[in-house]
């Protein structure tokens, strides 16, 4: 078994992330792009689905960030903000692929010090590190794939799974089936669904379903000749579901053409 021992340098590229809330009064959830620069400087940004002026309502926030950050041998390391030495964040190697010049990081944990000012949330999250040659687009969801989401902070729990047809193109389709209440607090329901309309991926592999009702962010991928397939993303509902209030967020994996 291989004793890694990591450097700033171990932390280079940009990691796509997705976060969580946990706790709080209400919801939380953010889609990010960070980059490492080797040397001990971050930098990018977090597009936060935060509580609104009430609980039924998401407004969305882009929030820049830029730091320095440190990683120690073991692989445990923290993020300070630029002006500051306290530390804002930890993080957690995941996953290492060798390389001659050390170990080289292909996903972190993250957790922040603070709990979200709007939510009371706090805040985790994992991050994945992007190709740094890869071109993202509408062909990079191409084939089928199977999806699992959660709502979070409803009234009463809501879960589900859908199977999701991109033709690479900018048009999906999808059969779904969610776990909703039934007639009573206490009742339980299967209802089944479908959806179909246009999907948008930008070049920096974000992007949205169904007119911008649903966020995307693009987390693992596979290449041919520099274009990225998307393996998985990650997707957050703006808006929360009418019949109980929930904010979904779930996962997304590609299961065949």
């Amino acid at each position: 078994m291989t004793d890694y021992v990591f450097t700033a340098a171990s932390l280079t590229g940009t990691y796509a992330v997705a976060m969580e809330g946990e706790g709080g009064y209400a919801p939380y959830a953010a889609f990010g792009l960070i980059s490492f620069d080797g040397t001990g400087t971050v930098s990018g940004y977090f597009t936060e689905s935060r509580v609104g002026s009430t609980f039924g309502e998401r407004e969305l926030v882009r929030q820049p960030y830029r730091g320095r950050y440190r990683v120690n041998a073991n692989g445990l390391g923290t993020l300070h903000p630029e002006d500051s030495d306290e530390v804002d964040c930890y993080l957690a190697v995941r996953e290492v692929t060798d390389h001659p010049s050390g170990p080289g990081v292909r996903e972190i944990a993250l957790i922040f010090r603070t709990l979200d000012p709007a939510s009371g949330s706090l805040r985790t999250g994992v991050g994945w590190l992007r190709p740094a040659e890869a071109r993202y687009g509408n062909a990079s969801l191409d084939g089928r794939y199977t999806g699992f989401a959660v709502g979070r902070g409803g009234q009463t729990p809501m879960a589900g799974f859908g199977v999701l047809r991109y033709d690479g193109s900018g048009e999906f389709s999808e059969e779904n089936v969610s776990n909703a209440q039934g007639e009573t607090v206490a009742l339980r329901q299967f209802v089944p669904g479908t959806d179909a309309g246009r999907y948008t991926i930008a070049d920096n592999g974000t992007g949205t379903l169904a007119g911008g009702g649903v966020l995307l962010l693009i987390t693992r991928v596979s290449l041919s000749a520099g274009q990225a397939r998307a393996e998985e993303y990650r997707f957050m509902v703006r808006a929360p579901v009418p019949i109980n209030g929930a904010h979904f967020t779930g996962v997304v994996r590609r299961i065949s053409d």
